[in-house]
């Protein structure tokens, strides 16, 4: 529930009949006296403040600092005619998440509102730690698993490449010296592979001497940590990269319109599927997906209305499909899912849930009816490559469209569809 406090009626009744659109519940109240008296009946997800309210002696600062104290767990989006660099500074420091400056729209509004909300879902960051001495790893896990944090261990650094592949971390750990393979050579080798030179890396070690520090950032390690290892740097020091490699990431490896993957990271993590399949004999699902009528929308209705069915299609692949499958967008209106574990027929009914929530999201829709065809390929009887993968996925969901749309077809080495 968003809790609006604002006095601009013509604003609140626009936000409020848009947030039906976006499937979120607004409650509008006008003054600063309301909202207390709200906030003690019903906690709300996020909070929109206006600053400005003339009539009343409260101004919209104070009942910042007043959520601040009393409900530090709500965001507050402030939202306010009152544009000076001190109104900025002021909400900074009362724990104001976000600012925008009015005029703004209510599309604006709900768009930063999904923003924060999505900030503070809690996301759980996996670290793999290498080290020969069993005490330091136990510390590790100690210091950072309360935290949210999963902690893979590792004491033998000869099997760090087939943990790295089969848990795919966040971040690294690793000590500095080790027998057989030390932690400068452990990054070395992170760094000189294309899929993974980009991670994150912390080592351990005892010297604080100019060349050892010299190595450790020559070798390429974002950053260090003295032992014996003290829970309040161990735990800024780590969050601080996570923290950086999300925003990074954000940025670059994510489509921002439906907030999934895009074509370049999602073919770098089915690749590295696609390895683990082949190691370990599991099967291998890929999926492309087609969104259905997005023209005719996009033409009768305009672009607006085009990104919103696009972005809500990106909210449910991302909240129906486990965290360790694929989900991304390849471009306009085509999806690509990648699911480990999963052979065809169990891809195609995994599908067909999909294809069934998402005709129920928008079937009271006036516009008009929105679904999508699917093609489900599997490795490797289907392809043993991505390219291979993509050209069987593709001729399914031609044979979907030709034969009627809103359907889930397998590549064409199962015989027999499977229709809505």
């Amino acid at each position: 529930m968003i809790l609006v406090i604002d006095g601009d009626v013509q604003l609140t009744q626009q936000l409020e009949r848009e947030a039906v659109n976006w499937d979120m519940q607004v409650k509008v109240v006008l003054d600063p006296r309301q909202a207390r008296i709200v906030m003690d009946q019903e906690i709300p997800d996020v909070v929109l403040l206006d600053l400005m309210f003339p009539n009343y002696r409260e101004d919209g600062i104070a009942l910042l600092k007043y959520f601040q104290n009393q409900y530090p767990q709500i965001p507050v989006i402030v939202s306010t005619q009152q544009n000076r660099f001190s109104d900025r500074v002021e909400v900074a420091r009362q724990g104001g998440r976000a600012f925008l400056s009015k005029p703004v729209t209510p599309i604006q509004l709900l768009e930063t509102v999904e923003d924060v909300l999505n900030q503070d879902r809690p996301s759980t960051a996996k670290v793999l730690a290498v080290d020969d001495d069993p005490l330091v790893l136990e510390s590790i896990r100690h210091f950072l698993q309360p935290l949210g944090v999963q902690i893979i261990t590792l004491e033998e650094p000869d099997q760090f490449w087939e943990q790295l592949e089969a848990t795919a971390p966040d971040l690294l750990i690793l000590d500095l010296d080790m027998p057989q393979f030390n932690g400068i050579e452990l990054c070395q080798v992170v760094r000189n592979d294309r899929i993974w030179h980009g991670l994150p890396i912390l080592l351990l070690c005892e010297h604080q001497d100019s060349e050892t520090i010299h190595r450790i950032y020559q070798a390429g390690a974002d950053d260090y940590i003295f032992k014996p290892i003290t829970k309040s740097e161990l735990v800024t020091r780590v969050f601080h990269r996570l923290e950086r490699t999300k925003l990074l990431r954000s940025l670059g490896e994510t489509d921002q319109l439906t907030g999934v993957a895009n074509r370049r990271q999602s073919t770098i993590e089915f690749n590295r599927l696609l390895h683990l399949s082949q190691r370990y004999h599991q099967p291998l699902c890929y999926a492309l997906l087609d969104l259905n009528n997005l023209k005719q929308v996009n033409e009768q209705y305009g672009h607006v209305m085009g990104d919103r069915i696009l972005k809500r299609l990106g909210q449910i692949l991302r909240q129906k499909f486990r965290s360790e499958d694929i989900v991304a967008r390849w471009g306009g209106k085509e999806f690509f899912i990648g699911m480990y574990g999963l052979n065809r027929q169990a891809g195609v009914r995994r599908l067909q849930e999909i294809l069934e929530t998402v005709s129920e999201e928008f079937h009271d829709c006036e516009l008009v009816q929105v679904t999508f065809s699917a093609g489900v390929a599997e490795y490797p009887g289907d392809g043993t490559d991505i390219e291979s993968l993509y050209r069987a996925a593709d001729e399914a969901i031609e044979r979907a469209q030709a034969t009627g749309q809103d359907c889930v077809f397998p590549a064409q080495s199962l015989a027999g569809n499977f229709t809505q």
